[in-house]
């Protein structure tokens, strides 16, 4: 049970949290007759280099997580902490853009943004006209995206995706299976554990079973929003491309 959860707790990390990841040597569980502690610490990607971020814990009694403790969080485990990223193109939802914070900053500064496109489009598809950008995460349709129409329902229903590079052989993004394969991979393990992946968010409601139904049926994946990392300069190059719709700034790290 214990490797299950812990695998739960990287998959959620992975498919919810973008460009989030746990790390994987450094995971440290506290195993006793009724309760289990897990104390795992996370990190971002810039570039090649791994921006820590800090350590979160969760602890489950029996079959419930019944506490997430987070040192980096300023409010903790909260849906006041719940950012909205990324918007699907036919979503009736209106989500402010932010280049212009970006604009403001230095344009040597690294940050990292959430882009969401014009439509979705296939890996192919944006792989090739997003060549030469640093993508870390990316946003998938899963026939959900559309239907978001006000701030309930991005509180209680996250953006779902994939880290875009290799994460960890012990990861279920290891690359050894197509993208596709794993994404499901992923979304069948969430699937069997959705109470305990819901407990380890902010989140009520993740409509996973659903969204494993949609994705197996189109057999392709779709991508309607992509996570970039890169220098103010590099990232504001995106503004005019005519597949962006919105960007949003996501962390800011000082040089």
């Amino acid at each position: 049970k214990g490797n299950e959860f812990i695998r739960t707790i990287r998959t959620v990390s992975e498919m919810m949290v973008p460009n989030v990841y746990v790390d994987y040597d450094t995971v440290d569980d506290d195993i006793k007759p009724f309760t289990m502690s897990v104390t795992t610490d996370k990190y971002k990607m810039f570039g090649d280099k791994r921006s820590y971020l800090g350590k979160d814990t969760y602890k489950l009694f029996l079959d419930d997580v019944f506490a997430k403790e987070s040192n980096y969080r300023a409010i903790g485990y909260s849906i006041n902490q719940i950012g909205i990223n990324f918007i699907h193109p036919k979503a009736k939802y209106y989500l402010p853009d932010e280049r212009t914070k970006i604009e403001s900053l230095p344009s040597d500064w690294p940050v990292e943004i959430y882009i969401s496109l014009n439509r979705s489009y296939s890996l192919k598809e944006i792989n090739e006209k997003f060549k030469g950008y640093n993508m870390t995460w990316l946003a998938l349709e899963t026939g959900v995206e559309e239907k978001m129409k006000d701030d309930l329902d991005f509180i209680q229903t996250p953006a779902i995706g994939f880290p875009y590079k290799k994460v960890n052989v012990s990861s279920v993004f290891d690359r050894t299976f197509t993208d596709y394969e794993e994404v499901v991979k992923g979304l069948e393990l969430l699937n069997k554990n959705e109470k305990w992946a819901t407990e380890l968010t902010e989140y009520k409601d993740l409509k996973i079973a659903e969204r494993l139904k949609w994705v197996k049926k189109h057999k392709e994946l779709k991508i309607y929003g992509i996570s970039i990392t890169g220098t103010a300069k590099d990232v504001l190059s995106l503004e005019k491309m005519k597949e962006v719709n919105v960007i949003r700034l996501g962390q800011v790290n000082l040089p």
